[in-house]
């Protein structure tokens, strides 16, 4: 049991270090300030955030946009530290005050890391941001936003599946209410 509290320590430094060298700041994995400017158009949210790849399906008549403000919000990265489905994810946000964030606070906060990233000199994070707030039919299966790093340090704009089950390694985008 020791072992796996000391990994469990080692675990969270790691993440506390990737956040703070990827944008997080101090590392603290809350209370972030992102200004998210939803006037502007879906390609522009997207070209702000300089990724090396975007999936085709991630339009405007997917994912529409929420609502036409510029604002800022406080952005919270959530990490469950297990396997843990959606809706079970979605819920546990809930009960913390918190909610997903829908596509275009994903694309605002990928603008905030790719400015951090180009400013520091810095390569992409390395891992899975998913965010839960808003979803699309693509193919008939629904899909959700996430930010990721490919093979060879690529950056990318991409879609999972909604159902089935997100690994304990995977962190989520939420809003504080």
């Amino acid at each position: 049991m020791r072992n796996r509290s000391i990994s469990g320590a080692i675990a969270a430094l790691l993440l506390a270090f990737t956040l703070g060298a990827c944008g997080g700041g101090s590392g603290k994995t809350e209370n972030r300030q992102i200004t998210v400017d939803s006037t502007q158009s879906h390609e522009k949210m997207i070209a702000a955030g300089h990724y090396d790849w975007v999936n085709d399906a991630i339009t405007a008549t997917a994912f529409p946009v929420q609502g036409k403000t510029k604002r800022v919000e406080t952005m919270v990265i959530v990490s469950f530290n297990r396997s843990i489905s959606s809706k079970t994810a979605v819920d546990e946000m809930r009960a913390h005050s918190l909610r997903p964030a829908n596509l275009e606070e994903c694309l605002a906060y990928g603008a905030a890391l790719a400015k951090n990233r180009r400013d520091f000199d810095l390569g992409p994070p390395t891992y899975w941001t998913v965010c839960l707030g808003q979803s699309a039919q693509v193919g008939g299966d629904r899909y959700v936003p996430i930010l990721w790093r490919g093979v060879g340090g690529r950056w990318g704009l991409g879609l999972r599946y909604w159902d089935g089950v997100w690994g304990s390694g995977n962190l989520f985008l939420a809003v504080r209410n």
